[in-house]
């Protein structure tokens, strides 16, 4: 199937799916930050939520490394540490293997993660 076939348009961020070439998967699919549209404005299946201190068990939390307004990279909220600290969630990616990785440890002091711009959503 084509881009330009009318059932499966894949510029419209209102489409999610990957397929067997280039020409016949979404650009929400391709980007972090075109799926950010397609989870908003066009499904509208997500939400975003004042703070990171929010985010539950299927949450995404979006890094901005940039500041420039654009989702570099998604994580997934995949558990909780048991106990109570701010960051309690534990994160898993598929860049670097993260696999309950504790939000804590990524945002800690210096990295990339703790400089960049969040953006936490209620899917």
């Amino acid at each position: 199937m084509f881009a330009s076939s009318p059932e499966r348009p894949v510029a419209s961020i209102s489409n999610w799916y990957a397929g067997g070439y280039s020409y016949d998967t979404t650009y929400s699919w391709g980007g972090a930050n075109n799926f950010k549209d397609f989870a908003t404005t066009g499904s509208g299946r997500c939400s975003y939520l004042s703070y990171i201190s929010y985010m539950s068990t299927a949450d995404l939390l979006g890094y901005d490394y940039g500041h420039d307004g654009a989702i570099d990279h998604w994580q997934m909220v995949s558990g909780f540490n048991s106990g109570y600290s701010p960051y309690t969630q534990l994160m898993t990616q598929h860049t670097g293997g993260y696999f309950n990785k504790p939000l804590s440890e990524i945002l800690t002091a210096g990295s990339s993660a703790s400089n960049a711009w969040h953006s936490a959503m209620r899917t």
